[in-house]
C-alpha cells in the first residue's frame, strides 16, 4: 500500500515527510507507456507533489501542480496532487530515446501552482533535476529551508514480455526546519540536520527494508531524537478524466482548426491512457 507520513522531530525543531509511492509510480509508468528514463522523472515528480502538498496546506479542497517547461529530450513534465491523497502526472515524451538512464530533463522553468483557499503561483528557473529544482523553488519563492531526496529504483523482468520494467521502490523525504523565536538557535539546528543528511547520502545508499520503508527512513533520519507522528495518509494514482471532458477538448480543437468534425475521433487521456471515442453528433 502506498502511504505518506509526517512526523515532528526533536520537540518541534523540524518536520519530516516520508513517502512510499511504489505502486502508483508503477501504475503511472504502465499507463503512460513510459520508458525507464522518463519513468524516473515522472516518479520523482509524483513524489515531490505529494510531499509539497503535505507541508503547504491543511485545506481539504484544491490541489498543487508542478509543471516543468524544459528544452531537453523529455519535453514538459506535469504532476498534480490533492489533499485526499490523489495524484497523477504526465510527461510529454515518455519514450524519449536517450542513452543515459539518468539523463536530465534539460534547463527551463518550473511553475508551482497552489489552488487552495489562498491560491498562488510561483515560477523559478530549472535545471531539469526534479529534486534540486523543487528545493530551489522552496528557497527562492517560499523562503523555506528544506532538504529533500527522491528515489525511483527500477529493475527488469525478462520473463514479463508485456511489462518487463518494474518499479522496485519509489521513495522520498522532505525535511523542513521549523521557525524558532531564537534565529541563531534555529540556524544552528538547521545546520546540524543538513550535516546529518549530507552524511547519510542518497536514499539508494540507505538500509531500507521492503516491508517497512517509511519507518526505516524515519528511524534513520531521526537517529534517536524523539518524534511524534502527526499525519498518515493513503495515497493513490487517480485520474478524473471523463467522456464529457474529452468532448469539450475535442470541441475546442475543432473550433481552433476551423474544420468541422465529420467522423468519429479518438482521444487518449495523457494521464491514464484511457481512450474516448467521440462521434460528431456528441457536440
Amino acid at each position: 500500500m502506498d502511504i505518506l507520513k509526517k512526523v515532528i522531530i526533536d520537540n518541534g525543531s523540524v518536520q519530516l515527510v516520508v513517502v512510499n509511492a511504489t505502486q502508483l509510480v508503477q501504475q503511472s509508468m504502465v499507463q503512460s507507456e513510459a520508458w525507464p528514463p522518463a519513468t524516473i522523472h515522472l516518479g520523482q515528480g509524483l513524489l515531490a507533489a505529494l510531499a509539497l502538498l503535505s507541508i503547504f496546506t491543511k485545506d481539504t479542497t484544491g490541489k498543487i501542480s508542478l509543471q516543468w517547461s524544459s528544452h531537453g529530450p523529455f519535453g514538459d513534465l506535469y504532476v498534480e496532487a490533492d489533499p485526499q491523497g490523489n495524484v497523477r502526472g504526465t510527461i510529454l515524451k515518455p519514450q524519449a530515446p536517450v542513452q543515459n538512464l539518468y539523463a536530465s530533463m534539460g534547463a527551463g522553468n518550473l511553475m508551482v501552482r497552489k489552488t487552495f483557499q489562498n491560491s498562488s503561483t510561483g515560477i523559478v528557473s530549472s535545471k531539469g533535476d526534479v529534486c534540486n529544482d523543487v528545493l530551489n523553488y522552496l528557497d527562492q519563492s517560499e523562503q523555506r529551508r528544506c532538504a529533500m531526496n527522491l528515489w525511483v529504483d527500477l529493475s527488469w523482468d525478462d520473463k514479463n514480455k508485456n511489462s518487463p520494467v518494474i518499479v522496485r521502490r519509489a521513495l522520498g523525504y522532505l525535511l523542513e526546519s521549523l521557525p524558532d523565536s531564537d534565529l541563531r538557535k534555529q540556524t544552528l539546528k538547521s545546520q546540524i540536520w543538513e550535516d546529518r543528511l549530507s552524511e547519510l547520502g542518497t536514499l539508494s545508499k540507505w538500509n531500507i527494508s521492503q516491508k517497512n520503508p517509511l519507518e526505516d527512513m524515519i528511524q534513520t533520519i531521526s537517529s534517536g531524537s524523539p518524534y511524534k507522528e502527526v499525519m498518515s495518509q493513503n495515497i493513490r494514482f487517480h485520474c478524473n478524466c471523463s467522456e464529457e471532458r474529452a468532448e469539450r477538448a475535442l470541441a475546442l480543437a475543432v473550433r481552433e482548426s476551423g474544420e468541422p468534425q465529420i467522423e468519429d475521433e479518438s482521444i487518449r487521456c495523457e494521464f491514464c491512457g484511457k481512450v474516448y471515442n467521440i462521434s460528431p453528433q456528441n457536440h
